[in-house]
């Protein structure tokens, strides 16, 4: 039997995946070492497997090491040639090798910065006195003084919005973004390209923000259609904490067909719980990370608002209430609903009960 017989015969049997699982684990918990050892030990057996050469590639990728990135690319490529991920992937690392040596080369030589010219100046300082001029004529020309009316600048987040409580039901709340504004900083844009071509396969970062106060990183990725967003979003934020140490924490929004798909929270005190000696053994499973780092997860299961609660917190049917006994006469109940007996008035004597014994 041929090696791709075989090859093909293990893929039918499952052998392959698992062992494809476990080395994304490793590279998900920082263990590249650990993980390109894995992917060698299957290609010693199944030396044709496209998607071993290509998680190669992604850890040389996130590792730095372009060059021997390129080299997995290209071999993931001749042995599965309609790759379109693997293409991309390839083109893109191809860019940052091209950016690096221009950046590098720039350096070397020692070339001085572009100046602008002398004209440049007089023009603005020119443009600004006129500006002053105009201002100036317009104020005196105003007879009375009005109040300043604040402008409200309304910026739209796309965010889930919260369900307005009516007579007991949610029902749902659409708004409608005035006057919407994309502001991108320069330390926004550093961040972006710092992260760009980083992310798991299949996902684009849209935007990235800090929080120069709280140090605070929250990203904007969007998502592949076949779900999985969990454990991209663990991916994402272990890749971003190890990549910047002085980060405690990150938000992750998850994009799909333009809209927000997924939004969780990770601290670094929970991505380091596991890093410890022993974790991965004791938590085995590809959504292990993610059950452990991941907080305040949306969309969550909202319960029915209608279904009554048990004193246990579990929905159980109603209980129809007991009839209760007349008062002074245990033994008679009090009429149930729609019945038609007439309860004795007081004061009014019962005949009692043949055979039982009770009679004068």
């Amino acid at each position: 039997m041929s090696i791709i017989e075989n090859h093909q015969d293990a893929v039918e049997k499952g052998e392959i995946y698992p062992q494809i699982a476990k080395a994304n684990l490793l590279r998900m918990r920082g263990d590249y070492k650990g993980a390109i050892a894995q992917c060698l030990s299957i290609l010693k057996r199944y030396p044709d497997d496209s998607d071993a050469h290509t998680l190669i590639a992604d850890i040389y990728a996130e590792q730095g090491d372009l060059g021997q990135s390129v080299q997995w690319y290209e071999l993931a490529l001749d042995l599965n040639p309609k790759s379109e991920s693997d293409r991309a992937k390839l083109e893109a690392v191809q860019q940052r090798m091209k950016e690096r040596d221009a950046a590098s080369a720039v350096q070397q030589l020692g070339l001085p910065a572009d100046r602008p010219s002398p004209w440049l100046y007089v023009g603005i300082m020119t443009v600004l006195a006129l500006i002053i001029g105009i201002g100036a004529y317009l104020l005196g020309q105003r007879t009375e003084t009005t109040g300043n009316t604040p402008q409200t600048r309304t910026v739209a987040i796309s965010a889930p919005l919260e369900s307005a409580t009516t007579a007991g039901r949610s029902e749902p709340v659409t708004e409608t973004p005035v006057n919407t504004i994309t502001v991108a900083s320069e330390e926004d844009r550093t961040l972006l390209q710092a992260l760009a071509g980083r992310l798991p396969e299949g996902t684009v970062l849209l935007g990235a923000i800090q929080d120069p106060r709280t140090r605070e990183i929250t990203l904007t990725y969007s998502l592949r259609p076949e779900g999985r967003e969990r454990e991209a979003a663990a991916e994402i934020a272990r890749m971003t904490l190890g990549q910047f140490a002085n980060v405690s924490r990150v938000t992750l929004r998850g994009v799909r067909n333009g809209k927000l798909a997924h939004v969780a929270t990770v601290e670094r005190t929970r991505l380091s719980s596991t890093e410890v000696a022993g974790w991965a053994e004791a938590n085995p499973g590809v959504d292990a990370l993610s059950n452990a780092i991941l907080e305040g997860e949306w969309p969550t299961a909202a319960p029915n608002p209608d279904a009554p609660v048990s004193s246990d917190g579990s929905t159980a049917p109603p209980v129809e209430p007991a009839q209760g006994a007349v008062p002074g006469n245990p033994g008679q109940s009090s009429p149930g609903p729609g019945s038609n007996e007439i309860p004795p008035s007081p004061g009014t004597e019962t005949s009692p009960n043949p055979g039982t014994g009770n009679g004068p």
